[in-house]
């Protein structure tokens, strides 16, 4: 995904974008993300509570964290997916 993310940037000229892959933790900055996306990872973190807690003080005022997933069952936000 890392990868795929980076060639999309490189097409589109978007040169304000930075890839990273973090430990769970999440090991960012406070405040240092304005998006931070979670991509099929999400049913792998233990201590989802406490993780989505970090990541909250991660994400700069107004920032957001969408989670996608590909598994079948509950998503974070409630909604099922099939």
């Amino acid at each position: 995904m890392l990868e795929a993310l980076h060639r999309t940037c490189r097409r589109t000229g978007s040169n304000n974008v930075t890839r990273c892959s973090v430990r769970p933790g999440p090991a960012l900055p406070h405040g240092g993300a304005d998006l931070v996306l979670i991509v099929d990872t999400y049913h792998h973190l233990t201590e989802r509570p406490r993780y989505l807690a970090r990541l909250a003080r991660a994400l700069s005022p107004g920032g957001a964290s969408p989670i996608v997933t590909s598994r079948s069952g509950r998503c974070p936000s409630g909604r099922r997916r099939r």
